[in-house]
């Protein structure tokens, strides 16, 4: 379970990552795409060593032709895929102890077995005492800690009593993030704000979308069926729209009981509204699937990042989505709209009047989306600022 010396690259800082998903998954979302463009861009300068599972999220059936329980080695990591059967307690520790690494770096707070665990073995010295890092991933936010409240609760105080946090550094997608981590963790926490990292940009708009036809939308939404993707209140927006509108959802059914109650408002959508909700797509394909949308809704319960939004405006879709994520500047950039979710009413608004737009007007509407986009993209502060997170702690 451990490296060789002629698989380490020892002379750059090594990170050991934790997340319980990883590609070539594609049903954990936002988490595995951001660790993918992490690795990508940071690749060069610090050596990633990735344990994960080798299934998908909700799927039993194990990835074709990667070795469980050993390490391979892939474009910008080197990962060990642990058999998720016989994952055990054993088996994360050896992993931890046995591999040379100078942060450990975990994509979790809550999550057992990449998370907690590696936590706890820590806190024991049942591991190597490295340097820790937990990107907290929006698990703080008030409303992922709404759901299941008591347990998390209960997870947290114990997790602080027990002295586990001490010394931890916290990574944050943005200044409120940070601030419900000082919420949840407590002032002494040391919190440092490292955005999350966008694929590269394409060069040019896609003129792959179909002509625009006033008095209809082609509306994308991109996600996890989940009640923190409120895809209720899309739908209960959509109700409320007057245009024809031809909706497709992309994403797993993560939660099945909330996806009945999805179900039950499909049935009384009005007749102006076509929805469709399709399975999960590859990473590789969701550019394809926003050239042919032109606006992506994502009222979302709450954001840290938003791995969808940034892949829209980087095709140059405009976005409407909710003020509880960090992308509130959406509307003075002229590329979408962030809205608060009491007024459902103001987002159907929204939805009629970009369906309403001319070819003209929408195109300006598309080029302020990709140029927003394309900016935070090729941002070379943000990349900087992970590595500084990373490297700087390692040091």
């Amino acid at each position: 379970m451990s490296l060789t010396n002629s698989q380490s690259r020892s002379a750059l800082p090594t990170v050991m990552v934790c997340i319980k998903h990883y590609w070539p998954g594609v049903r954990a979302g936002g988490p595995v795409q951001t660790l993918l463009n992490l690795t990508s861009r940071l690749h060069s300068r610090i050596n990633f060593l990735v344990f994960t599972t080798n299934s998908d999220l909700g799927s039993e059936t194990e990835y074709q032709g990667i070795a469980p329980d050993c390490w391979s080695q892939t474009e910008n990591a080197q990962v060990f895929y642990a058999k998720r059967a016989t994952l055990n307690i054993t088996k994360v520790q050896r992993v931890l102890k046995h591999n040379r690494y100078d942060v450990l770096y975990l994509n979790s707070f809550f999550e057992p077995y990449f998370g907690l665990l590696p936590l706890w073995l820590r806190r024991l010295n049942l591991i190597p005492r490295r340097h820790l890092v937990i990107a907290a991933r929006g698990q703080f936010a008030p409303s992922a800690l709404s759901i299941k409240p008591l347990r998390k609760r209960a997870c947290l105080w114990l997790t602080k009593l027990s002295g586990a946090l001490k010394d931890v550094r916290w990574q944050a997608s943005s200044q409120a993030e940070a601030e419900q981590i000082t919420r949840a963790v407590g002032t002494q926490a040391e919190i440092i704000v490292a955005p999350n990292l966008a694929r590269p940009q394409p060069s040019r708009i896609s003129s792959g979308t179909a002509p625009r036809e006033p008095g209809t939308l082609r509306v994308v939404a991109i996600g996890r069926i989940s009640r923190m993707k409120n895809v209720t209140g899309m739908l209960e927006i959509l109700r409320r729209v007057n245009s024809r509108i031809n909706f497709t959802f992309f994403g797993p059914r993560e939660d099945l009981a909330y996806w009945e109650e999805c179900s039950q408002l499909l049935k009384v959508l009005p007749a102006n509204i076509t929805a469709a909700f399709e399975t999960e797509i590859p990473s590789a394909r969701v550019p394809e699937v926003l050239q042919r949308a032109e606006l992506l809704l994502q009222p979302s319960l709450g954001e840290n990042f938003g791995q969808s939004i940034i892949e829209a405006l980087m095709e140059g879709v405009p976005v409407l989505t909710s003020d509880r994520t960090p992308w509130n500047a959406l509307e003075s950039a002229g590329a979408g709209w962030s809205l608060p979710l009491e007024n459902l009413d103001a987002f159907a608004r929204v939805i009629d009047q970009v369906a309403a737009m001319s070819a003209d007007q929408h195109a300006a509407l598309r080029r302020n989306a990709f140029a927003y986009g394309g900016a935070i993209a090729a941002d070379p502060a943000l990349t900087e600022k992970n590595y500084e997170l990373l490297a700087r702690v390692a040091a």
